[in-house]
């Protein structure tokens, strides 16, 4: 290569450079436009819309308000079409392919790694569905104001209570897509391990009930009523038998869900989770996932578990597959405390002040090595108990003859 060619390469990459610095500060104006200015006036007008279409308020005067409707509908649409914009842009993949969704090693996108654009766009896809029910109640409503008043004394369908439920319907819908709007402005404004800690609390919520579930196998009066199903007489002593040993697995596993909930709930608190926690981290979309799924994944692990063992069923009680999604509990916690005590502990200031890092470093030992024995535990039972399956199956075999 001679030189004028090393010159006008050298050339071409400033000039990729420039282009790629003004598409990442241009990306970060509109989603900084996004949440502080669009989305925003998106919930003010779908309240404004939403008081307009009062069916108590538009049965003494319809008229008068049809073009307000009109026009608010006009203005939320345009508001809406220039969500679209921001969103097709933040999205569009340049020549270059500089902000094509990668897993790994985009860390130095910032607050545009697509950890957080991917989220962002399935959240507004959540308001898009809502707006587009909230729409053709607004398309019925102007339909009907269309249409010329009924002659006096003409029966109306729509009394007062059928309006103030109708009203009713209008408001949770509003309500509702109101929640969403603010989720998707938490997807923009909210630090990576405070998006994460929203994602785990969802999740904690539907273990607490797993747990619920878990401690009334356990509980003396549900297993009486399922240990006398209808079923041949033969089978009882051995469905008797049977749910006691599966008791003792659900014991067992009791602490290895009392385990992953203390976790989620020790991570979450406010000095690894702090308001002084940096914005974005060394984490790339691939480890963000990964942490952010955590919960549902263990979460999930756990609602097959309590299906297989609340039915005391011989084809269910598989102990290899419970034994793997124990393995795999175990698996998705480690995972998580790694990305905690590697990219969370070390920010915690050390000061005189508790909880400091020390504290932390050393709770989370102690709870590794306590989750570890749990799952073990587990494990044991688990064995026993597909070993005893086995035996109930060759003593119902011989029964036959």
């Amino acid at each position: 290569m001679d030189q004028g060619d090393q010159q006008n390469e050298r050339g071409s990459d400033t000039s990729r450079s420039i282009d790629l610095s003004i598409g990442i500060a241009q990306k970060k104006e509109l989603l900084v436009r996004l949440h502080s200015v669009l989305l925003p006036l998106l919930d003010r007008q779908l309240v404004n819309l939403s008081e307009l279409l009062d069916p108590l308020g538009l049965q003494g005067e319809p008229a008068s308000k049809f073009q307000l409707i009109l026009n608010a509908q006009a203005d939320m649409e345009d508001i809406i079409d220039e969500v679209h914009s921001v969103q097709d842009t933040l999205f569009r993949v340049p020549p270059l392919g500089a902000f094509s969704i990668h897993n790994k090693n985009d860390q130095h996108l910032e607050e545009l790694k697509p950890f957080r654009l991917r989220g962002l766009n399935s959240s507004l896809a959540d308001v898009y569905v809502m707006f587009h029910g909230f729409y053709q109640e607004c398309t019925q409503i102007t339909q009907r104001l269309r249409v010329s008043a009924p002659p006096p004394h003409t029966y109306e369908p729509s009394s007062p209570s059928i309006a103030l439920l109708y009203k009713q319907l209008l408001i949770s819908c509003v309500s509702y897509t109101r929640v969403l709007i603010n989720l998707t402005i938490k997807w923009i404004v909210e630090s990576e391990f405070q998006i994460i800690h929203d994602l785990w609390l969802h999740e904690v919520e539907t273990i607490d009930k797993v747990l619920l579930g878990f401690s009334l196998l356990t509980n003396p009066l549900y297993n009486k009523e399922h240990n006398h199903q209808p079923s041949h007489a033969i089978e009882q002593p051995l469905v008797h038998g049977r749910s006691k040993r599966v008791i003792r697995v659900v014991k067992s596993l009791i602490p290895v869900i009392k385990l992953s909930r203390l976790f989620f709930k020790k991570s979450s608190q406010s000095a690894v989770n702090g308001s002084r926690r940096p914005f974005f981290t060394e984490m790339d979309s691939n480890r963000l996932d990964l942490l952010s799924k955590a919960a549902s994944r263990v979460r999930s692990s756990l609602e097959e578990l309590l299906r297989r063992l609340k039915n005391f069923n011989l084809e269910d009680l598989d102990g290899d597959l419970m034994i793997t999604e124990a393995n795999t509990i175990r698996i998705r916690l480690e995972e998580a405390l790694f990305h905690v005590m590697l990219y969370f502990v070390p920010l915690i200031p050390e000061t005189q002040v508790f909880p400091d890092q020390n504290h932390y470093k050393s709770w989370f030992r102690v709870w590794f090595t306590q989750l570890n024995l749990a799952v073990q535990n587990f494990i044991d039972a688990a064995e026993v108990l597909r070993g005893d399956a086995l035996l109930d199956i060759e003593s119902l075999s011989d029964m036959s003859f």
